[in-house]
């Protein structure tokens, strides 16, 4: 089976060579948050696959017959490293790539106000990071112990 990413609109495949990675959604047991965060940013529909019809407006335009269900999903979907800051998730809920947000699906903005909206996101991130080691290194403050 060929591997292919399940963004809306992103056309990477994976091959032997590639350069991007594909990443499976976390699982549902050890990784729920993380998972439901996921499929809440991808803003995937269902298909239709019954006769309950209605149409589901995308994002950028346009329309797709949906059941009206919750899109969910299943084992063999992947999300590309394209759709992260650094190419790949990461485990820690305050980091930028904890969920996929670049490019996922048709964007209506400049790529260059996205990519330096990415660029912020990722500072603000390195920028707690060392605040927080600085303030685990430095110890409880004197003045406030009993």
């Amino acid at each position: 089976m060929t591997k292919t990413c399940c963004v809306w609109g992103c056309t990477v495949r994976y091959t032997a060579k590639g350069v991007v990675g594909f990443y499976r959604f976390p699982s549902e047991k050890s990784k729920c948050i993380q998972r439901n965060l996921w499929v809440i940013r991808l803003k995937r529909v269902d298909v239709v696959k019954s006769s309950a019809v209605k149409i589901a407006r995308l994002p950028g335009g346009g329309g797709v017959a949906t059941n009206g269900a919750a899109w969910e999903p299943n084992l063999h979907h992947r999300v590309c490293g394209r759709h992260f800051l650094t190419g790949c998730p990461n485990p820690d809920p305050d980091h930028p790539d904890f969920a996929p947000s670049q490019h996922l699906g048709p964007e209506l903005t400049d790529p260059t106000t996205s990519a330096k909206r990415a660029a912020d996101k990722q500072g603000r991130y390195h920028q707690a990071v060392r605040r927080r080691q600085f303030n685990s290194a430095a110890g409880p403050d004197p003045e406030n112990c009993s």
